[in-house]
């Protein structure tokens, strides 16, 4: 029974990929592959994991963030939950069944709550803990990506390809695998051409908003589209937050006359995200950038104080944004 979870859907399926190709080359028969996404029911889970196929001898079974995984699910409850746990102690003993269970658990997500059932695969399972990439380090994993795509692509054109995506390795090879399409070599007007489809992505868009400063309309319609598409404000104000404490850091450090070599390793994001953040601390001055920061951690705390709802913490929010 294995485990792999963590805030990079890209490598939660690879690592799945290998399992199953590792599980599969144990047996010369052919294998029963059978995948369950969210939301499932007991008889069909059982029946998967009991029943025997005429054509293979051995089972695996992929099951990606099972509801019954988050306490916050509407079908998650004691009786759910023990009555989950019992069927996969029983596959278990089932020598020919192999669990693969998948779980995706992003930075700040306030959404998820891990129930008995995830705590216990979590005791029993062999786990696999997958991170996204540190933007450091993006750079070069995605220029391999593409050589091994068969595509090439110039250091300008990576750049401006990255700062334009989120850090989400699915969207980027989706991303990439569109421009090869058209070129196998992508230059820097492809990049420029398509900009617009890749930097739709509802993650990033208010991120973009924010450090390009566009106008008040533009940020308060990226905010509304994040709460629309369920995105809670905590991580609303957890992203803004980021980018401000960045800006501020980076500040600091260039008053210390530091290379920004040094500065990308402190920070540590891409070169030409300092660029961005620096560019960002120019247009609202330092004074604007701290007065946002001490906004930002009120509205928070009361917040989270229950001193205000979710609607006004967004109104408060979107207020000292364009004010």
């Amino acid at each position: 029974m294995y485990l792999i979870k963590g805030n990079e859907d890209y490598f939660i399926q690879e690592k799945t990929n290998e399992i199953i190709t590792k599980e599969s080359n144990t047996t010369f028969d052919e294998i029963d592959l059978i995948k369950f996404y969210d939301f499932f029911s007991f008889d069909e889970l059982s029946d998967a994991i009991n029943n025997s196929s005429l054509f293979s001898s051995k089972k695996i079974l992929v099951i990606k963030n099972p509801y019954i995984f988050n306490l916050k699910s509407k079908y998650t409850n004691e009786k759910s939950i023990s009555e989950f746990i019992e069927l996969v102690k029983n596959s278990i003993e089932t020598l020919n069944t192999t669990l693969i269970f998948n779980q995706e658990i992003n930075k700040y997500d306030k959404d998820f709550l891990p129930s008995k059932a995830f705590l216990f695969i979590e005791k029993n399972a062999q786990i696999f803990d997958v991170k996204k990439i540190e933007e450091k380090n993006l750079f070069s994993y995605v220029y391999k990506m593409i050589l091994k795509l068969g595509g090439s692509i110039s250091n300008p054109a990576l750049m401006l390809f990255l700062s334009s995506i989120p850090n989400n390795l699915n969207l980027i090879e989706q991303e990439i695998k569109k421009l090869l399409l058209i070129n196998k070599n992508i230059t820097l007007k492809m990049i420029e051409e398509n900009i617009f489809a890749m930097s739709n992505n509802i993650d990033f868009a208010l991120s973009e908003a924010i450090l390009k400063w566009q106008n008040n309309s533009v940020i308060i319609k990226k905010i509304n589209e994040q709460i629309q598409y369920g995105i809670s404000i905590n991580q609303i104000i957890a992203q803004i937050s980021n980018i401000l404490i960045n800006a501020k850091s980076i500040s600091s450090l260039i008053k210390m006359k530091l290379s920004q070599e040094d500065i990308t390793k402190i920070i540590n994001i891409h070169p030409y995200r300092i660029k961005l953040h620096y560019e960002f601390l120019n247009r609202i001055g330092i004074k604007k950038l701290d007065q946002l920061i001490s906004e930002l951690e009120a509205i928070d705390l009361s917040f989270k104080n229950g001193n205000i709802d979710e609607k006004i913490a967004s109104d408060l929010l979107a207020i000292a944004l364009i004010k």
